[in-house]
């Protein structure tokens, strides 16, 4: 398999998703940044930016928010097509 990818690049993400929609597992659910991720138009710039939470601080509170609307999102065909590809090829 080799070494993993310094930066998880959105080729990295998509590869990490498909891997899962195609799991023998029932269910296959993603935090909602993993999705985005495999678009480079969508992915925030800096990855920091989608942490929800820091382990290592027990008073940090889960302050996650999407960067863009839902209305923006539908209008965004390519990624949509592109993950319903994903969705549809894994026969879920």
């Amino acid at each position: 398999m080799g070494e993993a990818p310094f930066f998880c690049d959105a080729w990295v993400n998509r590869a990490i998703v498909n891997q899962h929609l195609h799991s023998p597992a029932m269910w296959s659910i993603f935090l909602w940044q993993d999705l985005m991720g495999m678009s480079d138009t969508l992915r925030r710039p800096a990855s920091h930016d989608e942490r929800i939470n820091v382990p290592s601080i027990p008073k940090y509170y889960w302050r996650y928010r999407m960067h863009i609307s839902f209305e923006q999102l539908l209008k965004e065909k390519e990624f949509n097509h592109e993950l319903r590809e994903h969705v549809e090829a894994s026969v879920r």
